[in-house]
């Protein structure tokens, strides 16, 4: 017989506005009810749902019903290649404070990692429990949420940041861009049509790369000015499009993508999609794609691997391999450090114990000497895309949480954590 976990807690989002949902999965079927009467439900229902998709690392599902309820707005969904315990979750936010009431077989330790998650990577950060109680298989905390980051002093740096909203079957892909310190925001564009977008910038020739991907097309690489204006296609594929990077140096595009069986590998061509080549077999999974223009590198990251090749194909090596204990290790993002030869990485730690907490962390890798030092970490949380001022010395990276999504920067000693901006959902981030 299957355990029903309901999961019930309060929170605060910025003390911005008051929020409450639902969420119900059992076997297959999934759905999400938001229960308000504002006119903005059915576009917070969506941002929500594909939080808790990102969250579950679901990717392929059919929206089976969604529309206004007596309630506000509710989805339903069914997913083609996961099943899960049966378990219901309600939300409510309010203020500054998170109450959070777990009934299951363990429900202390959720309660706690609950907590945790709401906590790490939100503008607060901190946390202090003020009531707690435990009855048969029901316990319910309440803490108070405080110590809130500072904001990004307002740096003056020619470099930019590029990111990409929404990028699912719920919303348009919108791509923007900001100043390093998050002023002069502006909405560059809308890519029509396509549901995951891998970008690159060539900085030489002001052109932006678009690896576009959707459920059910082949994928494809475009290029368009830097305002996605004169967008042309520069090759089509019949397989996804995974990762990107493009270099005008050795007039290259560098691409994952993967087959019919799932295999994904890494392949080189012209910036004009000509003289497509085979470079690597990746397995099944990839990470993130790093070109050192300066050293002529190109970079890729496989599960706890970070290998590179010199951009003519020659010189292969592995230059970090994650042997920091018994968990399982993944690496999601790296940037590189090309003037000091250091690597700084965003890596998922997924414990062996389920009862232990996943952490995410960002680390830096000295290259000459292999050694290896945490930058930040969190549990509980998602940290995904991480970008690099080497001028400043200054990581920048994307946090996300249930409510909103965070670029934040951190020097790369660990001091001097800030909070860039806050969006309602980041797909992609670059800094050029």
């Amino acid at each position: 017989m299957k355990k029903l976990i309901l999961i019930t807690f309060a929170v605060v989002v910025n003390s911005l506005f008051a929020l409450q949902y639902e969420i119900e999965i059992f076997n297959n079927d999934m759905s999400l009810e938001v229960i308000s009467a504002d006119k903005q439900a059915k576009q917070l229902a969506h941002r929500l749902l594909k939080k808790e998709l990102r969250a579950r690392k679901i990717k392929e599902y059919t929206v089976t019903e969604e529309g206004e309820t007596n309630r506000g707005y509710a989805i339903s969904l069914y997913l083609l290649r996961k099943s899960f315990e049966q378990q219901k979750m309600v939300v409510e936010s309010n203020d500054n404070l998170i109450t959070i009431s777990v009934t299951a077989y363990d429900a202390e330790k959720l309660a706690q990692k609950l907590l945790r998650r709401k906590a790490n990577g939100s503008s607060f950060g901190e946390y202090e429990v003020i009531s707690q109680s435990n009855s048969a298989n029901t316990y319910t905390l309440t803490a108070q949420l405080s110590s809130r980051i500072p904001y990004a002093s307002s740096t003056r740096s020619s470099l930019k940041m590029y990111w990409t909203e929404g990028a699912s079957i719920f919303e348009d892909t919108i791509l923007f861009q900001a100043n390093i310190n998050g002023k002069s925001l502006q909405k560059i564009g809308k890519v029509d049509g396509e549901e995951y977008i891998k970008f690159d910038i060539d900085a030489v020739d002001q052109k932006i790369y678009l690896g576009e991907t959707s459920l059910h097309t082949p994928g494809t690489i475009k290029k368009a000015n830097m305002d996605l204006s004169n967008i042309e296609t520069v090759m089509s594929l019949d397989t996804e499009i995974h990762q990107l990077a493009v270099d005008h140096a050795s007039n290259s595009i560098f691409f994952t993508a993967g087959d019919a069986g799932g295999q994904r590998y890494l392949y080189k061509s012209d910036l004009n999609g000509n003289n497509i080549e085979v470079w690597d077999h990746l397995g099944e999974v990839d990470g993130s794609l790093r070109i050192d223009a300066k050293n002529q590198h190109i970079y890729w990251a496989f599960h706890d691997t970070i290998t590179r090749v010199n951009t003519d194909g020659s010189g292969k090596e592995i230059v970090y391999v994650d042997n920091s204990g018994t968990e399982v290790t993944v690496i999601h993002d790296f940037v590189v450090d090309s003037e000091n030869q250091k690597l700084y990485f965003v890596s998922f730690e997924v414990p062996s114990d389920p009862a232990k907490y996943w952490v995410t962390s960002i680390r830096g890798l000295d290259m000459n000497t292999q050694q290896v030092t945490t930058v930040w970490e969190e549990e509980e949380t998602e940290l995904f895309y991480c970008e690099l001022d080497e001028t400043r010395q200054v990581l920048y990276f994307t946090s996300s949480t249930d409510e909103l999504d965070y670029i934040k920067s951190i020097n790369i000693d660990g001091s001097d954590l800030r909070i860039v901006l806050e969006r309602d959902s980041i797909a992609e981030f670059k800094i050029r």
